[in-house]
């Protein structure tokens, strides 16, 4: 197995690691192969150290040079063994928030009519290609269909549900009867104008970060060639 643990956000670190059970992890960033690492031996005492890539996310090179293009930003771990690629994983940049993918996390064994059984249901927010907001903050209010009632409510905050990470996770309990249905959505609906305002906000507030990286750079240097 390979795992990313990055998000390509303008609030990740330079720094990429990566997890994996390989022997070796080679690292792909916007069509250019960063480098192939074997396990950090400074982690002696993990049975599978992780794989760090030094200095290679910079979020300002996203938002001056792949504005336009943002459906190719991609990192690609690859896991190797006896110098082979055996498994691949591909993390894509998250773009404009579309809506809210529902995921019933039962772990397989389903919700039992049994009147006390419950399951977990997570609402994320997501963009068009179903990758998650992570930097997504907002409520998420849902309902029940059918015969089943949600655990908690506004007196506990657990419906609507705050997001954390861009996922909400309430639980649903069920009663005797087997089929329950569960709906999701945002708290306030928003018209389309008003979501295209937010996310042409949120790209000039990109672009002013950014600039104020570049001119903290430019300060750094200039202090350091005068003394």
């Amino acid at each position: 197995m390979v795992y990313i643990a990055h998000e390509l956000s303008q609030a990740s670190g330079k720094d990429v690691t990566v997890y994996s059970n390989c022997d070796e992890v080679r690292l792909t960033w916007l069509g250019k192969v960063v480098g192939t690492l074997k396990p950090d031996s400074s982690f002696k005492h993990m049975p599978h150290a992780p794989f760090i890539f030094k200095d290679v996310f910079n979020f300002h090179t996203i938002s001056a040079n792949w504005r336009n293009h943002t459906a190719d930003i991609k990192m690609i771990a690859e896991g190797l063994i006896n110098g082979k690629v055996v498994t691949t994983q591909v993390k894509q940049y998250a773009e404009r928030t579309t809506g809210i993918l529902l995921e019933v996390d039962s772990a397989g064994t389903g919700l039992y009519a049994d009147g006390s059984d419950f399951v977990p249901v997570r609402a994320s927010i997501v963009d068009n290609k179903g990758i998650i907001k992570v930097l997504e903050v907002d409520n998420i209010h849902f309902e029940v269909e059918g015969d089943g009632e949600i655990i908690g409510g506004t007196f506990n905050q657990a419906n609507p549900m705050k997001t954390q990470f861009g996922t909400s996770t309430i639980l649903i309990k069920a009663t005797t009867k087997a089929e329950v249905a569960v709906q999701s959505t945002r708290k306030a609906d928003e018209s389309a104008e008003l979501k295209d305002l937010k996310e042409r906000n949120r790209k000039l507030q990109l672009e002013l970060t950014s600039r104020d990286q570049d001119i903290m750079e430019l300060r750094s240097k200039i202090t350091k060639k005068s003394q």
